[in-house]
């Protein structure tokens, strides 16, 4: 839910927001570093979210996002699920930001990292 927060507030019920939160204001509008890791991949939208123009009082502003790390753990799986092709298309696109993204695959007693930014890339010229 924090996660969605970020991205856009309007998409979070108004009883779970914080009681500080103040519509005019934007969630922190200086992030230049997002780090996220977990067992699932996370919320795309959500990443996608993060890089674009956020609005404080109709004034477009853009977070100062230097570098957005994805790390995931994937349990069952004996290869990665591609980035969806329209997120990548909207991130590539971003050339100040550094993404990394990466996935561990996980096989009985032995894990491979994939670089899963590349591989969805690749994954993308392939289709």
């Amino acid at each position: 839910m924090f996660y969605r927060f970020l991205a856009d507030p309007s998409q979070v019920p108004t009883d779970l927001l914080p009681a500080s939160f103040s519509s005019t204001e934007p969630a922190l509008p200086s992030l230049e570093i997002f780090d996220c890791a977990g067992y699932k991949p996370p919320a795309w939208e959500t990443i996608v979210g993060l890089v674009k123009p956020i609005s404080a009082t109709g004034v477009l502003h853009r977070r100062p996002l230097k570098s957005v790390k994805v790390h995931c753990i994937e349990i069952d799986g004996p290869r990665a699920p591609y980035i969806p092709k329209d997120v990548i298309q909207q991130l590539v696109e971003l050339v100040d930001v550094k993404f990394k993204f990466t996935i561990d695959l996980c096989m009985s007693q032995q894990g491979i990292r994939v670089d899963w930014w590349q591989a969805s890339v690749e994954g993308m010229k392939d289709a």
